[in-house]
């Protein structure tokens, strides 16, 4: 464990100034969600849902610490999709959520925000495999932030310390490498297990063989437990004819992570092609997912296409 040094950890030029403005706003989201009252407010996001004050409070904190930059040009997240343009001449746009997992919150269960970076672009029609960044925070015990280290192209957590009376970042962990096989599982939407039966035999299989739940209801909270311990799957199916049961949307959820699973070598796919293969349609643009460790992404994948297993 050491004491973080930005010219070591999140690359060099303006992206650094990207990733400063992430970890201060974890920061501050972390005095918020810890102290904060929640309730819910009178107002509804792009998409018709309650808001709560937090929802609200989190997205202006994120806005306003990615503007102080400078270098971003604009910015859009899951409260608020329409782009607010910061700096015509920054280099960067960031896709963010600024606190998923927010209907568990009441119920003390860790949350998180999820991050995109990209470069500055016409985010419909560009491919998730465009973005250069990507960070997940999480806010539980502890105050993390796990992110897409693109100097030393490795995936790295860091922990939000207090030490010797000063507040800080220290990195706990560098290389975060995906073991192949993995010990846990995190399946989501079991109620599309009616539509999709072979949903239920991938979770029958992973029950079968002695695998441990780990289920929050909270995508960024399971996510960082699958990179933290280095092993595990996320399922999220869904039926793309109609877009069924599909709630995750591809700029601030799906493809942040997605990036962040690659990187440490998993695997993130829609049940088709990489979610980082996917071209943008729309800014509420929502998806299926399936990562993890590269060989149950690939069992998962045989077993809902009905192939047969070895095992």
């Amino acid at each position: 464990i050491r004491r973080s040094k930005m010219e070591e950890i999140y690359s060099s030029g303006d992206i650094a100034k990207v990733y400063q403005a992430i970890l201060k706003s974890v920061e501050e989201i972390t005095e918020l969600v810890r102290y904060k009252l929640v309730k819910i407010t009178d107002s509804k996001n792009h998409f018709g849902e309650e808001q709560l004050n937090i929802d609200k409070e989190t997205d202006e904190i994120i806005y306003r610490n990615l503007e102080e930059t400078g270098v971003v040009h604009s910015a859009c997240s899951e409260e608020s999709i329409h782009p607010t343009v910061f700096n015509e001449d920054g280099s960067f746009i960031v896709t963010f959520d600024p606190l998923d997992g927010s209907s568990i919150l009441d119920a003390k269960f860790a949350v998180g925000s999820i991050f995109g970076i990209w470069p500055k672009c016409d985010l419909i029609g560009a491919s998730c495999r465009d973005m250069i960044g990507a960070a997940l925070g999480i806010y539980g015990n502890k105050s993390c932030v796990v992110l897409y280290n693109s100097e030393k192209d490795q995936v790295d957590e860091l922990t939000y310390c207090k030490i010797e009376e000063e507040k800080t970042w220290v990195i706990t962990d560098t290389k975060i490498t995906l073991k192949p096989d993995a010990k846990h599982f995190a399946p989501g939407n079991l109620r599309i297990t009616k539509d999709l039966p072979n949903y239920k035999k991938v979770i029958d299989w992973y029950i079968d063989n002695g695998k441990r739940l780990r289920y929050s209801g909270g995508m960024a909270s399971d996510c960082y437990h699958m990179l933290h311990k280095k092993d595990g799957v996320f399922l999220y199916p869904g039926i793309k004819e109609g877009k069924k049961s599909l709630t995750l949307r591809v700029l601030y959820e799906c493809a942040p992570l997605a990036l962040l699973v690659e990187k440490a070598g998993g695997v993130a796919h829609d049940g088709d092609i990489p979610i980082l293969d996917i071209v943008v349609d729309c800014y509420g643009m929502k998806s299926p997912i399936f990562m993890g460790s590269k060989n149950d992404i690939e069992r998962v994948d045989k077993i809902m296409k009905g192939i047969d297993i070895d095992e």
